[in-house]
C-alpha cells in the first residue's frame, strides 16, 4: 500500500472514488446510446480512466459500470420511441404481428423479405410494401431521437426474432422494437425502390443498345449504299457547277 501510495504521487494518479464512479458512469451512458458492444465500451472506458488520471479498477468494477451504462442507454432509447404515439398508432403497430388475408404470412414477415430482381413487378411490390409501412402512421422524424446505429440494431433485433417471441416482450421493448422496425423498414424498402429502379432503367438502356447495334449492323449495306449516292450527287452538283452547266440535268444523270 505504501508503495501504491508513492507511485500515485509520483505520477500524479489517484484511485477511483465514488464520485468519480458517478461521473464515468453518466459519461459512459452518453456513449452507449451508439453502440451495445461491450468490449468497445470497455476500451473507452479504459481510455477515458487513464485520460482522467486514474487507476484502472478491478475488472469487475469496470463490468458494472458498462452493465449499468449499456441498461440505461437501451432504456432511455425504449422510452424515446415509445413517447408520443395514440392509442390508434399503437393498434396499428400490433397489427404488425398478425397475419395477411391472403397467406400465413405476417405483415411483418411480408415487409422484411428480400425484394429479388430489378423488375417492373418487384418494385411495385417493394412500393406496396413501403406504402403500409407508410401508412401505419409512424413519423419518419422519431428516428432522430435516438443514435442511428441504435435503431437499426433494435430493428435488426426485431428482425431476428420470431413473431412469438416478440409478444412475449414487455409493452414497451415490443412498441419500440417494432416503431425501430417500420422507421428502418422505411428507410430500406426506399433505398431498394431507388436502386432498383435504377438498376432496371440501366437494363433497358443496354437492351436498347443492343437492339440499336444490331439494327445498324442489319441495315449498314443499305446506309453505305444510301451515302455513296449522296456523294455522287454531290459531286454532279459541284461539277455543275464548275463547268457552268445545268443543275437539274446534272443531277437527273446521278438518280
Amino acid at each position: 500500500r505504501e508503495h501504491l501510495a508513492d507511485l500515485l504521487v509520483e505520477f500524479g494518479l489517484r484511485t477511483l472514488g465514488g464520485g468519480d464512479y458517478r461521473t464515468l458512469s453518466t459519461w459512459l451512458t452518453e456513449h452507449a446510446r451508439g453502440t451495445d458492444n461491450g468490449m468497445a465500451l470497455v476500451s473507452i472506458l479504459i481510455a477515458e480512466i487513464r485520460q482522467r488520471k486514474l487507476v484502472v479498477p478491478a475488472l469487475s468494477v469496470v463490468e458494472r459500470l458498462v452493465l449499468g451504462a449499456r441498461a440505461r442507454a437501451r432504456s432511455r432509447a425504449f422510452a424515446a420511441l415509445n413517447k408520443g404515439y395514440t392509442q390508434d398508432q399503437q393498434k396499428r403497430l400490433d397489427g404488425i404481428l398478425d397475419t395477411k388475408d391472403d397467406s400465413h404470412q405476417t405483415h411483418l414477415g411480408w415487409v422484411r423479405q428480400s425484394t429479388g430482381a430489378a423488375n417492373p413487378a418487384n418494385i411495385l411490390d417493394c412500393l406496396e410494401r413501403l406504402k403500409f409501412l407508410r401508412g401505419l402512421g409512424i413519423p419518419s422524424e422519431w428516428a432522430d431521437r435516438i443514435h442511428q446505429n441504435r435503431l437499426v440494431q433494435i430493428a435488426r433485433e426485431g428482425a431476428n426474432t420470431d413473431v412469438t417471441h416478440l409478444r412475449t416482450f414487455s409493452d414497451e421493448r415490443r412498441y419500440a422494437t417494432l416503431v425501430a422496425c417500420v422507421l428502418d423498414g422505411m428507410t430500406t424498402l426506399t433505398d431498394e425502390a431507388l436502386e432498383m429502379h435504377e438498376r432496371f432503367l440501366g437494363k433497358q438502356f443496354k437492351k436498347a443498345e443492343r437492339k440499336h447495334l444490331a439494327m445498324f449492323q442489319e441495315n449498314g449495306r443499305a446506309i453505305n449504299q444510301t451515302l455513296q449516292r449522296y456523294s455522287s450527287l454531290g459531286r454532279a452538283i459541284i461539277g455543275a457547277k464548275a463547268e457552268k452547266v445545268d443543275a437539274f440535268s446534272a443531277m437527273e444523270s446521278v438518280m
